[in-house]
C-alpha cells in the first residue's frame, strides 16, 4: 500500500482491480452499480461519478474489485 505524504493515510494500488464503466444511464446510482456488478462476484467500491455543481450523473463510473474477482473472472475469458 502506498502512504500518501501530506495526510498519512495509506491508499490501495487499484491499478488491476479498478473498472471503468462508461455509457451509464444518467439515473444510475452508486447503489444500482454496485446491485449490478455483484452478480459477477465480490465489490469493493461501486462510484457513479456526478458534476460538482449540478449533482447530476457524468454517465460513468468506477467500481473496484477485489483480487479473488479477478483470479475466478479472467480465466473464463
Amino acid at each position: 500500500m502506498a502512504t500518501t505524504p501530506s495526510s498519512g493515510v495509506q491508499q490501495k494500488d487499484t491499478t488491476f482491480t479498478k473498472i471503468f464503466v462508461g455509457g451509464l444511464p444518467y439515473h444510475t446510482s452508486d447503489e444500482s452499480l454496485r446491485e449490478f456488478f455483484q452478480q459477477f462476484g465480490d465489490i469493493e467500491e461501486a462510484v457513479v461519478i456526478t458534476d460538482r455543481q449540478t449533482g447530476k450523473s457524468r454517465g460513468y463510473g468506477f467500481v473496484s474489485v477485489s483480487l479473488l474477482f479477478l483470479c475466478i473472472m479472467l480465466p473464463q475469458q
